[in-house]
């Protein structure tokens, strides 16, 4: 049961970088409007929403001051 728990997660793993290197932009992506991205989220930005961004794989929109 582990090994079989093991490669369907190595399979999850790989199918994500393929599908994420075929991907030509981000969900949510507007051309002409490129996301500034920072060491320090943006001024307003809590350390709850910040976490929340980051885990839902949309930290590019909620700590980019074009979001």
């Amino acid at each position: 049961m582990g090994v079989f728990s093991a490669v369907t997660m190595g399979l999850a793993v790989l199918l994500s970088i393929i599908f994420a290197g075929v991907q030509k932009h981000p969900f949510g992506y507007i051309p002409g409007q490129e996301p500034i991205v920072t060491v320090i989220p943006v001024k307003g930005t809590t350390y709850v929403a910040g976490w929340s961004s980051l885990l839902n794989g949309r930290g590019y929109r909620m700590l980019t001051k074009s979001a």
